[in-house]
């Protein structure tokens, strides 16, 4: 008995079979910022919001980022205020078990602006100001319970111009955008897409060479 109709919808039903299934998606890592501001300015705000706005963008490519006020609270109860002053252990200790958005935090970037250092200096026509910028970061993997970097970031950069000129500030800016040159490299380089934990160290098999008798 010849079906005529069913040729074409067997031929359906094996393409549609055989084709692959769709690809899922992978979550990216969750990082998570926090900042201590401590440059003693008076324009404090402008240098910590150009840094956070700099940092956001380049771990956005890799990375879920997790509004550090998410965490805050956590870090709080465990007497972490001051990130600058928290230790390693203490952080992973307190974010270890974190859940957000039903994953766990990848990796702490714990950055801050330490207190600028700004010197005048003149000669006979000109004067300047020379700025010294100084940005500790530390890059923490938390399942990895290790540091992926650890460093102190420092730049320095002068401006002159004819008396009267416009002040440290922008001498101030110049070494910040050095030092985020440099930020954008180990972010690249050192920090990976995907965190993988370091594998348990295997304990030895130990052989005796004359086996026991049963």
């Amino acid at each position: 008995m010849n079906y005529p109709g069913l040729i074409p919808v067997m031929i359906l039903f094996f393409l549609l079979s055989a084709a692959p299934a769709p690809a899922v998606e992978t979550p990216k890592p969750q990082a998570v910022i926090l900042m201590v501001n401590h440059a003693k300015t008076t324009y404090d705000n402008d240098l910590g919001h150009k840094l956070s706005q700099y940092l956001e963008k380049t771990l956005r490519k890799q990375y879920q980022l997790i509004p550090a006020k998410q965490i805050q609270p956590t870090l709080q109860k465990v007497g972490i205020i001051d990130i600058s002053t928290a230790e390693r252990a203490d952080i992973i200790a307190a974010l270890r078990n974190e859940r957000i958005n039903g994953q766990p935090i990848d990796i702490v970037l714990c950055i801050e602006i330490e207190p600028v250092i700004v010197q005048e200096w003149s000669s006979l026509l000109n004067s300047g100001h020379k700025a010294t910028l100084s940005i500790p970061l530390r890059v923490i993997d938390l399942a990895g319970d290790r540091y992926l970097y650890n460093a102190k970031l420092v730049e320095q950069a002068d401006n002159s111009s004819m008396w009267g000129g416009t002040g440290g500030r922008d001498a101030v800016f110049s070494a910040l955008d050095k030092i985020l040159k440099q930020i954008n490299n180990i972010v690249k380089k050192q920090l990976p897409a995907k965190v993988i934990p370091p594998e348990s160290p295997k304990l030895p098999v130990i052989i005796s060479p004359h086996p026991e008798q049963s």
